[in-house]
């Protein structure tokens, strides 16, 4: 008997590994989440001191039948985002919280958890922006290193988030544009989450050929700072960029770029440069001609690898004009790593394992 309870131990292993391999090896059946609704919608959370307190609002989560909203959950944690701990429950149609359980001159950090009834892992940590506040925050500081890039009708801006947030976290960003550094209004707004994600923003519509003025201002629950230094950018007529990609096998690729010239303009076209980013790894600049409008290279083991393409018009007075970004995205190669292979294997080999396990424990009860 002895011998038959030690082999329980190793036959359960066993067949978890089986299990779990033909789990793997098994797709999801089509339309599991057919009837699942809609990804929530995104809950904008404020935080902003009032006097010794901390008013925290955010806007009103929906209340559609389909998502099944039980209660809000306010928590609350230290400026780093550790020790979150739960400061109120509150019904579901609540849009503000006044905590009033704080010290002043301590940062803290709030984040709404939305409690629902919704069976989708999409929804497992449906929650709103988190906001970091401290009872003596003040305006911030201004945005520094704004840089900008000229486009067809557009111009690109990028900048860094100030040194100091005012002890408030920095929600927005204004844009503001002028014919002079003197005489600048409010042109958009910015939200940090767009700002992480890209950097900065893109100015649309603008007339080639005239002179623009930016500058911006970064805003928190306190209020706005004072505007970083201007910078000035002229639009002109940018090139048109297409790439096209051909399969040669084994994870090569031939690669065409092909762009169509600016219009010509009073200021000259002297050139052009050709941007290859390989994201997140390293950037290629290549000096070209005024005639050239063609360019192909043939691409070696790309695995996984993320290409973005632009095309930078170079202008006389070092003016310039980027054209639009093309992206190419590569997979790892199926014939390198061929799942379905190793999943089948795995699959066989687990088995064989079981099969031969059982065959020993039998043997072994026999001779018992």
């Amino acid at each position: 008997m002895s011998v038959q309870r030690g082999m329980h131990k190793p036959i359960a292993l066993l067949l978890i590994v089986l299990q779990m391999t033909v789990i793997l090896a098994v797709a999801a059946p089509a339309g599991a989440w057919d009837d699942v609704p809609l990804p929530p919608p995104s809950i904008f959370l404020l935080a902003t001191p009032q006097g010794e307190d901390i008013l925290v609002t955010w806007t009103a989560v929906p209340q559609d039948e389909m998502f099944g909203i039980s209660f809000l959950n306010l928590t609350r944690a230290a400026a780093d985002g550790s020790g979150a701990i739960s400061i109120a429950w509150l019904p579901a149609g609540s849009t503000a919280f006044l905590d009033q359980d704080v010290e002043p001159g301590v940062s803290y950090r709030y984040r709404l958890l939305i409690v629902h009834e919704v069976d989708h892992p999409a929804y497992d940590l449906w929650s709103s922006s988190e906001m970091s506040i401290r009872t003596d925050a003040v305006a911030p500081g201004a945005p520094r290193d704004l840089h900008a890039e000229a486009g067809g009708s557009q111009v690109n801006l990028t900048w860094l988030p100030p040194l100091d947030d005012g002890g408030g976290s920095i929600y927005n960003y204004t844009v503001c544009v002028g014919d002079s550094a003197d005489d600048l209004r409010p042109l958009m707004n910015v939200r940090s989450f767009d700002f992480n994600l890209m950097g900065g923003c893109t100015v649309r519509n603008l007339t080639n050929g005239h002179e623009y003025f930016f500058a911006v201002r970064a805003v928190n629950t306190v209020g706005p700072s004072d505007l970083s230094y201007a910078v000035s950018i002229i639009p002109l007529d940018s090139p048109t960029l297409t790439v096209s990609c051909h399969d040669l096998g084994d994870g090569d690729f031939d690669i065409s770029l092909h762009w169509e010239p600016p219009e010509p303009g009073e200021v000259a076209l002297i050139g052009y440069e050709l941007h290859i980013e390989n994201v997140g790894i390293n950037s290629t600049v290549l000096d070209l001609g005024p005639q050239d409008t063609n360019y192909t290279f043939e691409l070696r083991g790309a695995f996984g690898e993320c290409l973005l393409f632009r095309v930078r018009a170079i202008y006389a007075d070092n003016a310039s004009s980027f054209s639009n970004s093309e992206e190419l995205q590569f997979g790892m190669y199926e014939e390198w790593v061929d799942w379905d292979h190793y999943l089948l294997s795995g699959a066989v080999m687990a088995v064989l394992v079981l099969a031969g396990a059982l065959t020993w424990g039998v043997h072994r009860r026999r001779r018992g």
